[in-house]
């Protein structure tokens, strides 16, 4: 008599009969995919291209099935394509299953789950646990399998596909059986047989009804497994449905054994089951017989071992010998003729496979001459620009050439020369001096403010106590502060609260609202983190961060094409980091023409031991600069 496991082998073959079914409708449907492969586009349209080949070839050639799933996922991921993913890491876990490596089909339903989670995918989750559950199943990890199921469960009966929700019940009738727990196996198979009750598919109630048979005849119950038996083969009748027909027939007949020659029981007699053992014999004999000719009939040999086994256990019961022999004989004949044709499907199948991997290494190898030759025209049109380039040099250089012989040739006497050569001295000595005195008023004005400030600030402290003095000194300090503001940014850091990283903060933002705000762009400033108390920054480095991130602005409008801009400061332990984000797109610097902005501000961040780091992606470009603080800021009373 049939065991459990073919019940579980039952409910398998009901998953894959609609794929088998269309086996050579999937392989040209197959043929037209690859072909459409060297026209593919590296977009969605070409990732969902190749999830569906992907998809085609589990049952024919996992390995390049595997293959285009991968490459599905790697240009999904490129495209933050979450549906790509989530279908890629599907159909790899699908030909990792038909390969038999479970553990990494599991590992990719389990990544496709956490993205589906991620997403809030109620129909994704819910496909991705079923096949996880099914992978435990596969591995005989029954009560691994049954709380996926039972969660897969939950999440499509809220999509109200009711297709999904018997095949999940008849799973998780499936998982019990095994684990001989049939009273739970039942109440599941009972609950998906409503189902297909209710769509009134004569081959879905057959096939679940002859599970439900199954399970009774395993509590012994062979009345009641007589009664869904019945039912199984009625509606396999009504569709003319052969290899479900004779497949029911010898499942009866096997019931009708098993209730005869177990001793154990009394045989309780209704419409179906008669009174003593010779007439529940004869039908046994009866029901195996027609079992094996509807089975031969329908072309479907793998059923007749098993029923000519049980047909020579009733004849021998009967006590007819010579056809029990007959019988058994046959059983044995036909066993070996399904392992020899076994093995010459499985040469087929190799051969098959074989040639799907030619023709697919002969769409590879199409895929690689379509791309060399766009990278040949890209080299082409790449070289005609460059040779462009060189053109325009030349021609530039000649007319320059030209007209510096023209020049040379109107400057007809030596006292012009002479003349030239002053003004170019006369004018070195001028920069010279702007140089010197604007060198000269940061310092003298940058020392004065800085006492003037330091002073006032030490005053304020040690008079803290006698306020009538303290309106005098915050009149002095704000008009040195607004001495200093008029002195812009190098003189600006000299004051008090410019070590202070949010201070700088606000100037670097109001500077940046308004130098944005001239070109229509977004701005904004964020502070995050915890903040770090009596810390300050090094007195030096409010400048160099000012004329840093000055640049970096600038450069944000000449280059990146941005129309948001953010400035953020970060708090960590004991240091501090200011980043400015666009969301433009990073421009490659010309080799050819000299740049000097990131220099300077690598050059100011090495000098003053700032951290530096560029980072630029499709999302835009960020400028970390990372510092230290120092614990040495002088908290007044009233602060």
């Amino acid at each position: 008599m049939k065991r459990v496991t073919e019940i579980l082998l039952l409910v398998l073959f009901l998953l894959c009969s609609s794929a088998f079914a269309q086996s050579k409708q999937g392989a040209a449907r197959l043929d037209s995919l690859l072909a459409a492969v060297p026209s593919l586009k590296e977009d969605t349209a070409g990732a969902k291209l190749m999830g569906k080949i992907g998809a085609m070839y589990p049952d024919r050639n996992p390995d390049s099935g595997l293959f285009w799933a991968q490459k599905e996922l790697a240009l999904s991921k490129r495209l933050d394509f979450v549906t790509g993913m989530l279908d890629a890491y599907t159909i790899m876990g699908n030909n990792y299953t038909t390969q038999g490596a479970l553990p990494k089909a599991l590992s990719a339903f389990l990544e496709g789950l956490r993205l589906a989670e991620d997403r809030g995918s109620i129909r994704s989750q819910s496909v991705l646990l079923s096949n996880i559950g099914g992978c435990y199943m596969q591995m005989a990890e029954y009560k691994k399998a049954q709380p996926c199921l039972l969660r897969a469960l939950q999440l499509m009966e809220q999509s109200g596909d009711l297709y999904d929700v018997e095949y999940l019940l008849q799973s998780l009738g499936g998982t019990h059986a095994a684990l001989k727990d049939y009273t739970k196996s039942i109440l599941y198979y009972s609950r998906a047989l409503r189902i297909v009750e209710a769509s009134g598919s004569s081959e879905g109630i057959s096939n679940v009804a002859g599970n439900l048979g199954l399970l009774y005849d395993e509590l012994g119950q062979y009345n009641q497994a007589l009664v869904y038996k019945y039912r199984a083969l009625d509606h396999a009748e009504r569709i003319g449905d052969k290899q479900l027909t004779g497949t029911n027939h010898g499942s009866i007949g096997e019931t009708y054994l098993a209730l005869a020659t177990n001793s154990v029981r009394p045989i309780t007699t209704d419409s179906r089951v008669l009174q003593g053992q010779t007439a529940n014999l004869d039908r046994a004999v009866y029901h195996l017989n027609r079992g094996i000719q509807v089975s031969r009939e329908a072309g479907y040999p793998e059923n007749l071992p098993a029923f000519y086994t049980d047909l020579s256990d009733a004849y021998t019961a009967q006590g007819n010998y010579p056809k029990a022999l007959e019988a058994y004989r046959s059983s044995v004949s036909i066993a070996d003729s399904l392992k020899e044709m076994e093995g010459k499907r499985e040469i087929h199948s190799l051969e098959t496979q074989r040639a799907l991997e030619l023709k697919d290494k002969d769409i590879r190898i199409a895929e690689l001459e379509v791309v060399q030759k766009r990278n040949e025209r890209t080299l082409l049109i790449a070289g005609i620009g460059l040779l462009l380039v060189i053109l325009s040099i030349l021609i530039y250089n000649f007319r320059r050439h030209e007209r510096s012989r023209r020049r040379i040739r109107a400057l007809q006497d030596y006292k012009i020369s002479q003349l030239d050569e002053a003004v170019k001295r006369r004018t070195e000595q001028l920069d010279s001096m702007r140089q010197t005195i604007a060198t000269d008023f940061h310092d003298q004005t940058g020392n004065m403010l800085a006492a003037i400030a330091r002073q006032a600030a030490t005053l304020e402290i040690k008079l803290l106590h006698q306020p009538e003095f303290l309106p005098a000194i915050r009149s002095i300090m704000e008009n040195s502060n607004e001495l200093y503001a008029s002195s812009k940014d190098f003189l600006w850091n000299l004051n008090h609260d410019s070590d202070d990283p949010l201070v700088l903060l606000q100037y670097l933002s109001g500077y940046g609202q308004r130098f944005y705000n001239q070109f229509d762009m977004s701005f904004s400033a964020i502070v995050s983190g915890e903040p770090q108390l009596h810390l300050q920054l090094h007195p030096l480095a409010g400048l160099s961060l000012i004329y840093i991130f000055k640049e970096a602005m600038s450069n944000v409008v000449k280059h990146s094409g941005a129309d948001e801009v953010a400035l953020e400061m970060h708090w960590e332990t004991a240091h501090v980091v200011y980043s400015l984000h666009d969301n433009g797109m990073w421009k490659e610097a010309d080799p050819s023409v000299e740049h000097y902005g990131l220099r300077n501000m690598e050059r100011r961040c090495r000098q003053s031991g700032f951290s530096y780091v560029l980072h630029h992606d499709q999302s835009g470009t960020r400028i970390r600069i990372g510092l230290a603080l120092n614990a040495y800021r002088i908290q007044s009373l009233t602060s």
